[in-house]
């Protein structure tokens, strides 16, 4: 939890972006391909935009599923905006770029 390292700005970030999330998808329901941004008054995430993607993991009885909540560049936003949140999951794919929401990489679009 130390910020004065780079894993520790990152644990807080992730840690504010999911603390977030969570009791936004108590109200309201999230789904695969959909995106997401944070108005920009919110401290610390404001602006920042996600798109959501569904990990599903077969079990032997029972089917379970994860949320992927990526960062994404504005670019990219626009770009799901415009053409569809799986238009651009395609393309983070084709490049390599997901699941990962470094973004130190440069934008798939």
């Amino acid at each position: 939890k130390d910020e004065g390292t780079d894993f520790g700005r990152a644990h807080s970030e992730i840690n504010a972006i999911l603390n977030t999330f969570g009791p936004y998808a108590e109200q309201a329901r999230l789904n695969p391909h959909e995106t997401c941004e944070f108005p920009e008054e919110m401290e610390g995430i404001g602006g920042k935009c996600f798109i959501l993607d569904g990990f599903r993991v077969e079990a032997a009885h029972s089917s379970f599923g994860v949320m992927v909540v990526m960062e994404i560049h504005r670019s990219e936003m626009n770009y799901a905006r415009e053409n569809g949140g799986e238009a651009l999951l395609k393309r983070l794919v084709a490049e390599g770029a997901y699941p990962y929401s470094d973004m130190d990489r440069g934008a798939v679009v």
